[in-house]
């Protein structure tokens, strides 16, 4: 039987490569931000769309995902669903807004392509998490299909 170390070790390591990814896209989204405001697309500021509240959206997962290892089962399994719930939006958002930006001709196209080939990883690693949790639990793992 492995240890709840060994467990913790594990799942630190895959949160440790998902919130890498999420600091890469948010990087990139502060680029996106750049070109759109040279470009003069401003969407609403409470568009959940914009490129600084998809930046803030991916930081407000970082923090969830960063304390996912140091839970206790009953907190993990409500906050691995809301991360999970997190990446689906976040990355539902992002095809919208690489849509919207499309339309517009900014020039971002191959931007928005590198934010969901960096947001493609975490959702993978999120789904293994979720599943060896509610393997560990003898429960079916969260319901939620982390981003698509």
């Amino acid at each position: 039987m492995i240890g709840s170390h060994q467990v913790q070790a594990a799942s630190r390591e895959h949160v440790d490569l998902m919130v890498s990814d999420l600091s890469g896209v948010t990087g990139v989204l502060e680029e996106v931000a750049t070109m759109w405001r040279r470009a003069e697309l401003f969407p609403p500021l409470a568009a959940a769309t914009s490129p600084s509240n998809l930046q803030q959206a991916a930081g407000r997962l970082t923090g969830l995902l960063s304390v996912l290892p140091d839970t206790g089962s009953a907190e993990w399994q409500v906050l691995g669903s809301s991360a999970a719930a997190q990446l689906a939006e976040l990355a539902d958002n992002v095809v919208i807004a690489a849509r919207m930006a499309g339309d517009r001709h900014v020039g971002d196209a191959e931007m928005w392509e590198v934010i969901q080939d960096r947001l493609r990883p975490v959702r993978e690693r999120l789904r293994r998490l979720i599943a060896e949790f509610g393997e560990r639990q003898g429960e079916e793992p969260c319901a939620r299909n982390p981003g698509g």
